[in-house]
């Protein structure tokens, strides 16, 4: 099975570290932030319909679109948050520095 869907078992190392990542950190902030990106890349794995004779790899299930699919496109999503933002410094919520105010009112 491992020659015949390769595309499934190179996601299986990132899925697991994705999965891990949520569970010990299921109450932080960063997590949720990984969860939430992860589940809205999902409708991502659509493409594969459109990529036509470009990438047909053997998926599990056989349609167009297979477990691998899903898999790729939620820890792609996942995996952002935890590799980008702790190296970089950043918050994941950064407060704002000042206050933006604007008038709707016209000048005359």
């Amino acid at each position: 099975m491992l020659a015949s869907h390769p595309y499934f078992f190179a996601n299986l190392p990132l899925l697991a570290a994705v999965c891990l990542f949520l569970i010990l950190g299921r109450r932080g902030q960063l997590a949720r932030l990984a969860l939430y990106s992860g589940l809205a890349c999902l409708p991502c794995s659509l493409v594969a319909v459109v990529h036509g004779n470009y990438w047909r790899p053997a998926r599990l299930g056989g349609g167009p679109i297979g477990v691998e699919d899903l898999i790729f496109t939620f820890t792609s999503g996942a995996a952002v948050w935890p590799a980008g933002l702790p190296t970089l410094g950043f918050a994941a919520v950064p407060e704002p520095r000042r206050r933006l105010e604007m008038s709707l009112e016209t000048a005359a």
